[in-house]
């Protein structure tokens, strides 16, 4: 399993690799130029040594951000029903990826669906919504991911990709057609005297 490191554990690392070469020109580097000219290099070589390990055992922690790196992030939505943004285009594995979902009039965002290049999902967790604005966060994988959010309408039998799917949503916010309880509309069935009466009525009083 590969280790996963934040932006602050970077920070850690970074900060002890740079101390360790500070350490190294001042600790050593200056002995060696003082015992020149007594010919005493004994203790230098030790210290040294013991830098070296330092330097050696820094790198070694390192390794696994130089390795990770970061990947792309990336989103696919209907710009027509709703849009996405990202807080970032590229993260690191184990930082936290947040980003928000703001859905057209009339729409809600589903569970969006997080994918790595390599095809596994990705948990997704809702962190709330205010002003219409739906907010998400995921912990960033080792690899590439797509973050995938489709949009539902106040109708189950109603798709986006209905060609009459704009008329029906206009008839609804126009309080004309409310549909079932069950959320359905049936949008290929055939209406009685009742609803026909009815919503030529909720037209005349608009």
């Amino acid at each position: 399993m590969k280790a996963k490191w934040d932006g602050k554990k970077k920070a850690v690392v970074l900060t002890t690799v740079m101390t360790a070469v500070v350490l190294t020109l001042r600790i050593v580097l200056m002995p060696m130029m003082q015992e020149a000219h007594t010919g005493r290099f004994r203790l230098s070589y030790i210290v040294i040594a013991i830098m070296l390990l330092t330097l050696l055992a820094a790198a070694l922690l390192c390794s696994p951000v130089l390795a990770s790196g970061s990947h792309a992030v990336t989103a696919e939505f209907d710009s027509a029903l709703g849009s996405v943004a990202l807080e970032t285009d590229k993260g690191v594995a184990g930082d936290n990826i947040y980003f928000t979902v703001t859905p057209s009039a009339m729409y809600t965002p589903e569970n969006p669906k997080i994918t790595t290049a390599s095809g596994s999902a990705v948990q997704c967790y809702a962190s709330g919504s205010e002003n219409g604005v739906y907010k998400y966060y995921f912990s960033m994988p080792d690899d590439a991911v797509t973050v995938s959010v489709s949009f539902a309408g106040p109708f189950d039998d109603v798709a986006a990709s209905d060609w009459f799917s704009a008329e029906v949503l206009r008839a609804y916010s126009a309080g004309l057609m409310t549909g079932t309880d069950e959320g359905r509309i049936d949008p290929q069935g055939n209406a009685t005297r009742a609803e026909a009466a009815t919503i030529l009525q909720r037209f005349l009083e608009s």
